[in-house]
């Protein structure tokens, strides 16, 4: 997990890179990602991205988002030269989807239970596939969340893999107060292990076992 320091205006942000250049001149990435979804507040990331590339014609692009309004933004995050964006998905089943995600609001609009996890789904699978015939990579994001949605996580792998998502990111859960899953314990190694044994057995590339990010099967 990262750290904020504060709220920044696409001006500000830029002056903050220029400052880190300075500070460490090897510096080629700049990511965009939470708290909260980079694509709900897109004007201002589209924005800044834009800023920086006009200071750094050779700056990598790294974009975090759910994926609900993937669809909407992913020709203009593939003009913008945004290299690799990185989709959280939790789900793919909307009966699993629906366990973990309390609503949606899509543009106002509300949605709870399985029609608010088919719809966000619904839109993952077209954002990925519209990022793949422009050409973005994509990275996925999945949260192991014990009795939820890790007996999920190979078919998640498999028809993500599909899609054209060449690595998956496998994070614990880690239970916090006051939140929906605070009563969860923080999975096991052993059933990460469990996991990273699943791609392993198809010849898949892995590292720790907290974090366990592999090549698509």
């Amino acid at each position: 997990p990262g750290v904020v320091a504060r709220v920044m205006l696409p001006e500000d942000a830029v002056d903050w890179y220029l400052q880190m250049k300075d500070k460490v001149p090897k510096l080629t990435v700049a990511g965009i990602a939470g708290p909260g979804d980079a694509l709900a507040n897109w004007p201002a990331v589209s924005r800044t991205l834009s800023m920086i590339r006009e200071v750094d014609k050779d700056v990598f692009f790294c974009l975090s988002t759910n994926g609900l309004y993937l669809p909407k933004y992913a020709k203009e995050i593939a003009a913008l030269g945004v290299d690799y964006v990185t989709v959280t998905v939790n789900a793919i089943t909307s009966n699993t989807g629906a366990h973990i995600y309390s609503f949606i609001n899509d543009e106002g609009k509300k949605y709870v239970g399985e029609e608010a996890a088919a719809l966000l789904l619904e839109r993952q699978i077209e954002g990925l596939q519209l990022l793949g015939e422009y050409g973005v990579k994509v990275k996925i994001n999945t949260v192991a969340i014990p009795g939820v949605n890790i007996q999920e996580i190979p078919a998640i792998a498999r028809r993500m893999a599909l899609l054209g998502a060449k690595l998956q990111n496998i994070l614990p859960m880690l239970p916090v107060e006051g939140t929906g899953f605070a009563h969860l314990a923080e999975p096991a190694a052993e059933e990460i292990m469990q996991l990273r044994n699943v791609f392993a057995s198809s010849g898949c590339r892995r590292c720790s076992i907290a974090t366990a990010v592999v090549q698509m099967p």
